[in-house]
């Protein structure tokens, strides 16, 4: 398969280059995508198989003329140049998850919502214009079931002890004092003493997860023979926990790893230099 290909705008000086805005594709054998942030390139047991994805629709030639140029004084002052741009294909997970929803008075029904999720972060994600990344949820992940149950019946404003949010969570009151001190110690709820009674409290928000009746289209991005992608690391194991505790009824029916790409568009202004995400399907900024 083809991929939009890599170009680089610097000379000798140090001084921007303009590049023509031409469409090109180069074999994917050629692209060269790097792995921001630390992270270790590649995916575990990544092969020559064919992957699931989105492709890109914008060339990298064009990609920097999205990037909105930051200048060393407002108006007559230098402006930043393009050092590099280069594409970077960023793991996410579509997850297929049956809910329980409320059909009359008494009665309710199950269907599948799907939701997408950062593969990186945890966080939650959405495709369905510019690439969103929306935090909150990574603070969860690494919290069994019940810990997440237990810190999703507290309240941040009114204080619970041990019996009544026992009875909230309907868990034994042993299970709940355990998952209290994990929360306490991971910061993600605090506690005081009300008379002789200690009491717990939230001192984070409970996400919303964002569901959707339909699931993502997807198509064979092709083979990575040389090629490296970012790390995937949040899995279907460490979400499901945290959507069923999250969600009550609910469970994870299907997981949907897929490949998104993003422009890494590296700009230079004399001795600073700073990088901008720009999605390469609608050409907007992503905040990474």
């Amino acid at each position: 398969s083809e991929w939009l290909g890599r170009f680089t705008l610097t000379r000798s000086d140090g001084e921007g280059v303009g590049v023509p805005r031409t469409r090109r594709t180069i074999p994917t054998e050629d692209a060269q995508i790097i792995s921001p942030g630390g992270l270790k390139a590649g995916l575990e047991g990544a092969s020559n198989s064919a992957r699931l994805g989105l492709r890109p629709l914008i060339s990298a030639s064009d990609a920097a003329l999205y990037v909105k140029r930051e200048r060393s004084f407002p108006l007559f002052g230098r402006e930043e140049t393009v050092s590099s741009v280069q594409l970077v294909m960023r793991p996410l997970l579509e997850l297929g998850i049956r809910v329980r929803i409320r059909s009359g008075l008494l009665r309710h029904r199950y269907e599948t919502r799907f939701a997408v999720f950062d593969g990186v972060s945890g966080c939650q994600a959405d495709v369905s214009g510019t690439l969103t990344i929306r935090g909150g949820l990574e603070e969860l992940i690494g919290l069994s079931e019940e810990e997440v149950a237990v810190l999703r019946c507290l309240d941040t404003g009114t204080p619970l002890g041990v019996v009544d949010l026992a009875l909230r969570a309907k868990l034994p009151e042993g299970a709940v004092r355990k998952h209290l001190a994990s929360l306490v110690r991971r910061r993600l709820a605090g506690s005081r003493r009300v008379g002789r009674t200690k009491v717990f409290y939230r001192l984070v928000d409970i996400p919303v997860i964002k569901q959707s009746e339909r699931s993502v289209q997807l198509g064979d991005v092709g083979s990575f023979a040389d090629a490296q992608i970012q790390e995937l690391r949040v899995g279907e194991a460490e979400l499901r926990e945290v959507i069923r505790g999250l969600l009550r009824y609910s469970e994870v029916e299907s997981c949907k790893p897929f490949l998104y790409p993003l422009y890494r568009v590296e700009l230079v202004l004399r001795d600073k230099t700073r990088v901008e995400w720009v999605d390469a399907r609608s050409g907007g900024t992503v905040e990474l």
